[in-house]
């Protein structure tokens, strides 16, 4: 993972280049500015291409490295209703997140719900087959636009523009792909998906499951603790 250098400091008008302070011109800044504006863009690429590469080779935890905490602070928060989360509780999320909790419910077997937190759990999903190769093979990035600290780029599947943008959050001085950013788009795709079938939203979700090769003695409904 490439380290990003120091963003410029808006408001900062000399350097010291010899042992008498020099002023900088505007053509000495805008310079510098494209300067750090490339290396900050190489760095996301970067990012998002070796967590592509990690992805397609089933390099798992290499591939967890390059993802935000947010991310992992999404899978405790499903973990977390996994294990404790009645009926009726599950039946009010988001149908993403409803979604999520029953499958994952349905397809991990309990010891691993009771021992994992996000991070590892993200990792399980991608050991197990539960993150789609496709779901990168034809990904590229649009035009990355950045702050001081995030960053976001639109989605493009085969070099064509989707209504997806994937936001990246600077980590510990290195950037950090944030998939949670795919998540409304997502929800918003799903919920037409399931209205056009005429089924009732529950119906559909555990028919789908159903299709998963779900584990027979794992309760959709009920927690896990």
């Amino acid at each position: 993972m490439i380290l990003l250098p120091l963003l410029l400091i808006g408001g900062m008008a000399c350097t010291q280049e010899t042992q008498d302070s020099q002023v900088a011109t505007p053509a000495d800044q805008i310079a510098d500015a494209a300067v750090s504006t490339d290396s900050v863009k190489v760095a996301i690429q970067t990012c998002f291409q070796a967590y592509r590469s990690a992805i397609l080779n089933n390099r798992s935890e290499e591939a967890a490295s390059f993802v935000s905490a947010r991310t992992f602070a999404y899978y405790q928060e499903i973990l977390n209703q996994c294990r404790h989360s009645d009926s009726l509780t599950v039946d009010a999320l988001p149908l993403l997140d409803k979604f999520s909790t029953l499958l994952f419910r349905a397809r991990i077997p309990k010891s691993v719900l009771a021992t994992a937190d996000g991070k590892t759990l993200f990792i399980y999903l991608l050991n197990n087959g539960m993150v789609s190769k496709e779901s990168v093979t034809r990904n590229e990035l649009g035009k990355i636009i950045y702050s001081e600290l995030s960053a976001r780029a639109p989605l493009l599947v085969d070099g064509q523009a989707t209504p997806m943008a994937l936001q990246f959050h600077q980590e510990a001085g290195a950037w950090k792909l944030d998939l949670t950013s795919l998540f409304p788009v997502s929800q918003e795709a799903f919920q037409q998906q399931v209205d056009e079938t005429g089924l009732r939203e529950n119906v559909y979700l555990e028919e789908l499951i159903a299709n998963m090769q779900a584990i027979p003695e794992n309760a959709l409904w009920k927690p896990t603790k």
